[in-house]
């Protein structure tokens, strides 16, 4: 027997977007003091998490993949930056990376996604 989505891709984008705001709220957790988890989880957990859900939610309203990886790239980018031009505590270069992973990651999850919803209306 073949495997049928329950989901259409629109809900699947929207699970996909909860679970990455879930995921925000994880990353305040308080975990024992001098944790490596709790470094990473703080310095990079919400860098890494929060433009992959605005990619998500944006794919769920429907935006075209170029311009939501454009539109956060260049957003997160300039936020960063302005932090580090400022002499601000929270810049970090790493962040860069952080950003760019989870874009990354949510584009994958995207092709994942759409892959699954054409082969289920192609049996």
């Amino acid at each position: 027997m073949k495997h049928q989505n329950i989901l259409n891709l629109d809900e699947r984008y929207l699970y996909c977007t909860i679970t990455g705001l879930l995921l925000q709220g994880v990353s305040k957790i308080d975990f024992p003091e001098d944790s490596s988890l709790e470094k990473l989880l703080q310095y990079y957990g919400n860098d890494f998490i929060t433009p992959a859900t605005f990619y998500l939610l944006g794919r769920f309203i429907e935006i075209r993949p170029r311009n939501l990886i454009l539109t956060l790239a260049i957003g997160t980018g300039v936020f960063e930056t302005v932090q580090g031009l400022a002499h601000v505590k929270g810049y970090d270069p790493y962040d860069f990376l952080a950003y760019g992973t989870g874009l990354g990651l949510a584009y994958l999850i995207d092709q994942k996604l759409k892959s699954k919803n054409s082969a289920s209306k192609n049996p």
